[in-house]
């Protein structure tokens, strides 16, 4: 057996002979070596080369049958993938089994939003437990936040961990926390639901959230948990916006994203109490862009019409403006006519007009092009035609319709900040976009 002294001799000498054939070689480019000269260094250059060679003791092997059985250990073969069909948790957002990262500035929402997504997964049996790790928020906090009722609705099935001084006195710290994420990593882990919040908060002591040597060990640590099987939240934060406050990006490291099945922006419409997931990264499922109200008495999210969830007060107003235009118009108008209407009225944002204009076609106005006018499009609201009662319906998508009740009123449209509408010639129809319930519109009325 070589002893490691014979091993630095060989090594020596290999890397003498190495640097003698480099030197020789630049040799034969010297303009002041004869051809016979070059004849001799070159017979020099294959002597030196051949002894080399003897050292050369790598060999490369053919892909055999017996190199192919060894890889087996490795190889995803087909029935590996027999369980791992997409599930969502709700359908176009959260994928089940993936790394989803949701950021929003302070306060924007990221952590009620998640807490409700957990009671709902519950609720549905899509997960059988949800362990949601906090180590962002106060005690207080989460007393009006109701976790304190979760924990008594779902018992053990909803564990929540975060640092706090127990009635019996113990004091829960963060390094208790990590014992219990520790603990966790050893289990089986399918149809489990688990919450980082914040993500930046489970950095090791003196980690940077902006740089990725920091942050990748973090984020692999996290897909251990999702190779278990488990479905993985992580909340995180935004950067503050330098101009437009509505220019919101995730904070940090690009390893925050990177290493994250799916991404989304959580934004907050405080005007219409609304919050809108916006993906920015998609790589598992066909992610949509999708709006909530948060039902606190029920601890869950109502999702709602998206462009609705983005008005703010002077889009609404803008869309009524319109909706009486088209209304109290002997001929229906054409865009130009709208336009100039609403300049009028003094909303002399164009931008914002057209944006109004067309977010609510098809919506609350439909166009048509006709040839006497040059075939273009003149504007009418939609339409409904029951057995005996002709209704105007400013919102068409069933999907969206729900809760439907009669009420007085002496317009044919009547609005209020919450997205609904109430349209008759005769008698009043509340339509509630809030909820998700097809109805058969003539079998109601």
């Amino acid at each position: 057996m070589q002893s490691i002294s014979d091993i630095k001799k060989n090594l020596a000498k290999t890397r003498a002979m190495k640097k003698e054939i480099e030197e020789l070689r630049a040799l034969l480019i010297d303009e002041y070596i004869s051809m016979e000269e070059e004849d001799v260094i070159k017979s020099e250059i294959i002597r030196i080369e051949n002894e080399l060679s003897k050292y050369k003791i790598k060999q490369v092997l053919p892909i055999d049958q017996d190199f192919l059985t060894k890889l087996s250990k490795t190889r995803i073969e087909a029935d590996d993938l027999d369980d791992k069909d997409l599930v969502y948790l709700y359908e176009k957002f959260l994928v089940k089994g993936e790394i989803s990262l949701i950021a929003a500035k302070p306060s924007g929402g990221k952590s009620i939003t998640t807490m409700a997504l957990s009671n709902m997964t519950l609720l549905k049996n899509d997960v059988t437990y949800v362990f949601y790790f906090d180590l962002d928020n106060s005690p207080t906090t989460l007393k009006k936040r109701g976790i304190d009722k979760l924990e008594q609705k779902w018992g053990d099935r909803f564990q929540y961990h975060s640092p706090i001084r127990k009635k019996n006195g113990r004091v829960v710290k963060k390094e208790d926390i990590w014992n219990v994420i520790t603990e966790l990593k050893k289990r089986d882990l399918n149809n489990v639901l688990i919450v980082f919040d914040s993500a930046k908060n489970f950095l090791k002591s003196g980690a940077d959230r902006d740089k990725n040597k920091d942050v990748s060990p973090l984020m692999e640590f996290f897909k251990q948990f999702r190779d278990l099987g488990a479905t993985i939240i992580l909340l995180h934060h935004t950067n503050k916006p330098n101009k437009d406050l509505d220019e919101l990006t995730y904070a940090g490291s690009s390893a925050w994203e990177e290493d994250s099945s799916n991404a989304f922006l959580l934004k907050n419409n405080e005007y219409k109490r609304t919050f809108i997931f916006i993906p920015f990264k998609k790589r598992v499922g066909e992610l949509e862009e999708i709006a909530f109200e948060y039902k606190e008495e029920t601890h869950s999210l109502n999702k709602v019409d998206l462009e609705w969830a983005r008005e703010d007060e002077v889009d609404e107003a803008i869309r009524d403006e319109i909706i009486d235009f088209i209304k109290t118009s002997n001929q229906k108008p054409n865009y130009s006519q709208i336009m100039k209407y609403l300049n009028e009225q003094g909303y002399t944002n164009k931008d914002k007009a057209n944006a109004v204009i067309q977010n609510n076609k098809n919506k609350y106005w439909r166009t048509t092009k006709i040839p006497e006018k040059n075939f273009r499009d003149i504007y009418e609201l939609i339409k409904y035609e029951t057995l005996e009662t002709k209704i105007e319906i400013v919102y068409e998508d069933n999907s969206q319709i729900g809760k439907i009740s009669h009420i007085n009123s002496d317009k044919s449209y009547s609005r209020n900040t919450k997205g609904k509408e109430v349209l008759s010639d005769k008698s009043s129809i509340y339509l509630d976009r809030s909820q998700n319930m097809n109805i058969d519109m003539p079998s109601i009325l």
